[in-house]
C-alpha cells in the first residue's frame, strides 16, 4: 500500500467514525444532551392550560431561561400587566418584563416566587449532569420588587403555598 492511500484511508476512517454526528439534526442533538442530564428546566412537570386573549394555549414555564413556552417552543413575551391563570389555579404576572409567580396578594402588595434552575455539570465520569430547581421569593410593593431572606420566606410559610 503506497502512502497516499494510507493517507487517505486514516482521513477516510476518521470522518467515517468521529464524523457521525454530522448527519443527525439539531433537535436529535439536543434530545440526546437533554437524555445524559438529570431533571428538567422546567417549574410545571406537565403542559398547563391558559387562556390569552380568549385563546385556549398549553404551556410551561421554563426556569433555566425565565420564559413561559408554548409546546411549539414560543414564548410569551411577559409585558407589563399581563396576568395568567393556569389549569391549576395558579397565576403567572409579569413585572419588568420578567414572569413571577403571584403566591398572594393583599393591599397591593404581592408576594411572588420565581423558580430558578441552575445547571450542575457532573463532576467525574459516570455522574450525570443536573438541573437543580431553585426557589426565590420577592415582595412587590410600590413597583418595586424586594427579594425575601429565607427567615421571611420561612416565617410566611411560603415554600408549602408552591404548587409543583
Amino acid at each position: 500500500m503506497n502512502k497516499k492511500s494510507l493517507i487517505f484511508l486514516t482521513f477516510f476512517y476518521t470522518i467515517i467514525f468521529y464524523g457521525q454526528d454530522y448527519n443527525k439534526t439539531q433537535q436529535e442533538k439536543d434530545l440526546e444532551l437533554r437524555n445524559k442530564i438529570e431533571n428538567s428546566v422546567y417549574f410545571h412537570k406537565k403542559w398547563m392550560s391558559a387562556k390569552i386573549k380568549d385563546n385556549s394555549v398549553s404551556l410551561k414555564y421554563n426556569a433555566y431561561n425565565g420564559e413561559m413556552v408554548t409546546p411549539e417552543a414560543k414564548q410569551i413575551f411577559p409585558s407589563n400587566g399581563i396576568k395568567l391563570l393556569l389549569s391549576n389555579n395558579e397565576i403567572w404576572i409579569s413585572f419588568f418584563r420578567k414572569w413571577y409567580h403571584l403566591i398572594s396578594s393583599e393591599n397591593n402588595v404581592f408576594l411572588v416566587h420565581v423558580p430558578v434552575v441552575k445547571y450542575k455539570k457532573g463532576s467525574f465520569e459516570g455522574v450525570k449532569s443536573e438541573f437543580k430547581m431553585e426557589h426565590k421569593f420577592y415582595r412587590i410593593e410600590n413597583k418595586r420588587i424586594f427579594p425575601l431572606k429565607n427567615k421571611e420566606v420561612k416565617k410566611l410559610g411560603l415554600i408549602e403555598k408552591i404548587i409543583i
